[in-house]
């Protein structure tokens, strides 16, 4: 149980580090363009890696 919990907790703290984009004070919606560049940074390396050999 220990295990899952240490698991979990690094799992959360490397994929907020991910997430996370420092933008301007003036965004609206800061959490959508977060996402969507987390998203567009992931399957941007999924395509160099997987498709362009």
């Amino acid at each position: 149980m220990r295990t899952v919990l240490v698991a979990l907790t690094l799992l959360s703290t490397v994929s907020s580090t991910y997430v996370y984009l420092s933008l301007p004070d003036g965004i609206q919606e800061p959490w959508k363009l977060m996402l969507l560049d987390a998203t567009y940074r992931t399957v941007s390396y999924f395509v160099m890696e997987f498709v362009c050999f």
